[in-house]
């Protein structure tokens, strides 16, 4: 008898594990929004993303086509650039369904690759899809959830079946650890802007998305061909109070958490009526010291640009950087995600979402210190442009380097102190 319990024990482990222990990295999302419990709308997250960040709406043709016919109006974009892919995509698209399993009453473990930063309030995402690498002949490659899939919309299905596909050829790289730029890729080319893309766009987003060149002939560095690096996404926070969902109060991180102690204050007596840009760059040129003007310009720039890079959004939760470790301790307190920092894929996109709710709680100093922390941002990305792995990296040394240069302290340190401590900032390119 016990032996008989231990088999049934030992089958029922085995069992989990082939559903909860597949490949890290397999995962697609659906963005489920609900109102009194009812749902009240179902999206893929790659194309919430593609709405919100670059004003990318998918895009089937007719509403009226068919599952088949939606896929293949994608594909027949990548078909006019990309013949191998296309015919690659093709052959896995036809094998989808017999390669498939779809399970009901199932509640779905979390893949942690998708690392979305944003969603909107009194919504969810929630893993749809799982993805095998490597199945055994006896296993499917797919495995979906049956009760998600029949509520989603036709096309919310079509850009699933889009996303496996194109996920499995990422997932055949071995640098591919989440699902980030699958999403990006997929939502760029389900959508209508891709219609007017060129052969080097494509070869652009390619590259940005970190999928095989082999076919072009494209060496890195050619003034015929500008190639576009991606970037890890990137949160900032804010340590914001509430009264139940009412914001009592909010202040930048670097701020509350800074090394240093903050300064403000030092080019005017009396009352401060600079804007926060203004008094972000009023600190920057402190650095005037240092007789690096290329530096102070670089930051000034990316400060004066800070508009035109992002997005306001209200009614959203931001989610905080899952690479970072910090404890916050007040009562009523905690932080929060205040702003997104992503990679902008083209001139249509923002590369930067912030909580609009949160932001309009912030003084104009707490402001001053994230879009400084924002400059940063873009000149740790832009001097480290061939890093990919740097989420880790920059979530420490732009908040030290923010840290510093709105700190009292940075008037009392030498070149070469300062210099030592912001370091990426001088490296060449």
């Amino acid at each position: 008898m016990k032996k008989i319990i231990m088999l049934i024990i030992l089958f029922t482990c085995l069992q989990n594990q082939s559903l909860a222990g597949l490949e890290r990295g397999n995962g697609g999302d659906f963005v489920i929004c609900k109102q009194d419990g009812v749902i009240q709308s179902v999206n893929l997250l790659d194309y919430y993303e593609g709405e919100v960040l670059r004003n990318a709406f998918a895009n089937f043709g007719d509403e009226t086509e068919s599952l088949d016919e939606m896929v293949y109006h994608v594909l027949d974009r990548v078909k006019k650039f990309d013949l191998n892919r296309y015919q690659m995509y093709l052959t896995w698209y036809k094998t989808f369904f017999q390669e498939t399993k779809f399970i009901s009453n199932v509640t779905f473990y979390d893949v942690k690759d998708s690392f979305h930063l944003f969603f909107k309030k009194n919504c969810g995402v929630q893993q749809v899809a799982y993805q095998r690498t490597k199945p055994f002949s006896w296993e499917k490659r797919y495995i979906i959830n049956k009760d998600l899939w029949d509520i989603a919309p036709l096309k919310v299905k079509a850009g699933l079946v889009l996303h496996e596909i194109f996920y499995r050829e990422a997932l055949s790289y071995s640098h591919t650890t989440d699902s980030v730029l699958t999403r990006r890729y997929n939502s760029i080319l389900s959508s209508e802007e891709f219609e007017t893309f060129t052969k080097v766009e494509y070869i652009n987003l390619l590259s940005s998305t970190r999928l095989s060149l082999d076919d072009f002939i494209i060496k890195r560095g050619s003034r015929h061909q500008r190639f576009v690096e991606v970037q890890d996404n990137y949160t900032n926070y804010a340590l914001v109070c509430r009264d139940g969902n009412q914001i009592i109060s909010a202040k930048a991180f670097d701020i509350t958490q800074g090394s240093y102690l903050s300064d403000f204050n030092m080019i005017l007596d009396g009352e401060d009526i600079r804007s926060s840009k203004d008094r972000a760059i009023s600190l920057v040129k402190r650095l005037s010291f240092l007789k690096d003007f290329k530096l102070i310009d670089n930051l000034t720039f990316y400060i004066k640009s800070f508009d035109n890079r992002i997005k306001q959004i209200s009614d959203i939760n931001i989610e905080l950087n899952l690479f970072e470790q910090m404890v916050v301790s007040s009562k009523n307190c905690r932080l929060e995600g205040v702003i997104a920092h992503f990679y902008q894929d083209y001139s249509y996109s923002k590369s930067t979402i912030i909580n609009k709710d949160i932001w309009n709680a912030l003084d104009e100093n707490s402001r001053a210190a994230i879009i400084i922390h924002d400059a940063v941002v873009e000149s740790l990305l832009y001097k480290s442009r061939w890093c990919f792995n740097c989420k880790k990296y920059f979530s420490k040394k732009a908040r030290e380097i923010t840290s510093l240069l709105i700190s009292k302290e940075v008037m009392f340190f030498d070149r070469e102190e300062v210099k030592e401590f912001v370091g990426i900032m001088w490296k060449e390119n």
